[in-house]
């Protein structure tokens, strides 16, 4: 009869040893999980620096340019204003006065030739300057566009962050519970 209760006992104590072993490794895998996790939220928080630090430079190149298209833009009035009081001089003074200014004209024909050119010369200057700040505005909405895609990939990256820190939570919650469990079956 001894022989029958020892058997059971020593039933109870294999079951008893299987299931602290499945506990075991239900612990184990579930702290390779969370070291797992904590990488892959490594990964992301380095991903965020990186795209913050993008961002930042995009701003500043963006920055850089605004004062570059305001400047352009100042040299283009300036040019404008010069030219047209020239313009104004001339006229106000009259024909003497521009011929005096075109010096070397023989006819009235070779003066308005000697005054286009004074005028092309005026207007390649500014065209020039036009050029470079439509260059500069294309180059500022090409940084704005790859600022936008930057910050989407910003906030990818967090809702990432967000995913990863809840399941490592979970997780913690998970092994904290196993522990508490294998703690009170020690006790039992």
């Amino acid at each position: 009869a001894n022989a029958d209760k020892i058997a059971k006992m020593q039933k109870e104590l294999d079951d008893l040893g299987s299931e602290q072993q499945e506990q075991a490794g239900f612990q184990k895998t579930l702290e390779e999980k969370i070291s797992l996790q904590q990488s892959n939220l490594q990964i992301v928080d380095e991903e965020l620096t990186r795209l913050e630090d993008a961002i930042t430079d995009k701003e500043q190149e963006i920055c850089d340019l605004k004062n570059e298209v305001a400047a352009l833009d100042a040299e283009i009035s300036n040019g404008l204003e010069e030219f047209k009081q020239r313009l104004r001089v001339m006229y106000v003074q009259g024909n003497d006065s521009l011929a005096s200014a075109l010096v070397g004209s023989t006819d009235f024909y070779d003066l308005l030739s000697k005054y286009d050119l004074v005028a092309k010369h005026d207007n390649e200057l500014v065209s020039n300057l036009k050029e470079k700040l439509e260059t500069c505005q294309q180059k500022q909405q090409s940084l704005e566009e790859e600022k936008n895609a930057l910050a989407e990939q910003k906030a990818s990256e967090k809702q990432k962050k967000e995913e990863f820190s809840a399941a490592l939570e979970q997780l913690q919650d998970d092994y904290a519970m196993s522990t508490d469990e294998s703690i009170r079956s020690a006790a039992d």
